[in-house]
């Protein structure tokens, strides 16, 4: 029995669609709303619904510089503490 005769390990079996891509197609969705929501034009019953879109596409940003800005000290934090071993709060001048 040679490697090409055994049978595949990827999870898949008879034809369906793994976990993976069922995730990967929930995300592929929630971009497209959100690209749909940021580049359409608005019609008069969705800004009645929501906020307006320029107070949309300007929290959507805002939330994107935030998860930056936590990524950063996030991963501050764990170099510090992989390298030393002891937890250094010396970063409160970050705020």
């Amino acid at each position: 029995m040679s490697i090409l005769d055994r049978p595949s390990s990827s999870g898949i079996s008879g034809g369906g669609v793994s976990r993976r891509q069922a995730w990967g197609l929930f995300w592929l969705l929630v971009a497209a709303l959100v690209a749909w929501l940021v580049f359409a034009v608005w019609p008069d019953w969705l800004n009645a619904i929501l906020i307006s879109k320029k107070a949309f596409v300007s929290a959507i940003l805002n939330g994107i510089t935030l998860a930056g800005l936590y990524f950063l000290v996030a991963s501050g934090f764990t170099l510090i503490f992989g390298l030393m071993r002891n937890v250094n709060l010396a970063h409160g001048s970050l705020y």
